[in-house]
């Protein structure tokens, strides 16, 4: 029975289409995939366009997703440094996008940014805490091994 009040009939349809959606998980889920698989090229090339056109605001989400920082933070923090490396103290690319933002895994902290190479070693010494200790340790005694 339709609602003379608009408010009512408004709160009923979203009541009906609540009811309806969650009826019908299955087939909405089977709607889905077949549309997919329909228009699989149209949907890449509309998600590569749109890549295209939009490469800063990509770039910009995913520091924003993955650090919680934005394109001119990074900026920022490629000036503070003076466009250097923390780790090897050498220069830092100028297009100072290609530079990784280093950050705590645990607290999710950013901390600097550093050539991909000096992020890896970082991330491994995180990871394996005096791995590079006895890294030293034993290159010293093959070294030592080979003087003899």
């Amino acid at each position: 029975m339709p609602y003379k009040d608009p408010i009512k009939a408004k709160e009923q349809s979203k009541i009906r289409g609540k009811k309806w959606w969650d009826r019908n998980k299955e087939s909405r889920r089977l709607m889905r995939k077949k549309y997919d698989e329909e228009h699989r090229i149209e949907n890449a090339n509309r998600s590569k366009d749109w890549y295209i056109k939009n490469k800063d605001k990509h770039k910009n989400n995913e520091l924003r997703r993955l650090y919680g920082i934005g394109i001119e933070v990074k900026r920022q923090m490629y000036i503070d440094q003076k466009g250097i490396c923390p780790v090897c103290n050498k220069i830092l690319d100028l297009d100072f996008m290609k530079s990784c933002v280093d950050h705590d895994h645990n607290t999710g902290k950013v901390r600097k940014l550093l050539h991909r190479y000096c992020n890896v070693l970082v991330g491994v010494e995180e990871n394996q805490p005096g791995i590079y200790k006895r890294l030293l340790e034993y290159l010293n005694a093959s070294n030592l091994e080979k003087a003899v």
